[in-house]
């Protein structure tokens, strides 16, 4: 499982709330790295999968909740398989 050279990636500061710092245990980086660059698990995600898991996550897409299953480089170089959701929220008042 190779890189995509070239490949242009979104910022998705809005997507990442939140990493428990159990993540280092499962992938070898420390929970700061993924708050500190908003697009460092998107880069990881396998190339050949990353605009599928991108499109069933996007926060402005309206529909139900999904959950996606992808392969993700951990610190080791070697893919595991990780699971993401996105839920539904309610629409906020104004």
């Amino acid at each position: 499982m190779g890189d995509e050279p070239g490949a242009e990636l979104p910022v998705l500061t809005d997507w990442l709330l939140w990493v428990s710092d159990s993540i280092r245990l499962v992938t070898g980086f420390p929970a700061a790295q993924f708050m500190a660059d908003p697009s460092f698990w998107v880069e990881r995600i396998h190339p050949a999968e990353r605009s599928q898991v991108l499109a069933q996550l996007d926060p402005q897409t309206r529909g139900s909740p999904t959950t996606v299953r992808f392969g993700w480089r951990c610190h080791d170089e070697n893919y595991r398989w990780f699971e993401a959701r996105r839920l539904q929220h309610p629409p906020v008042p104004h």
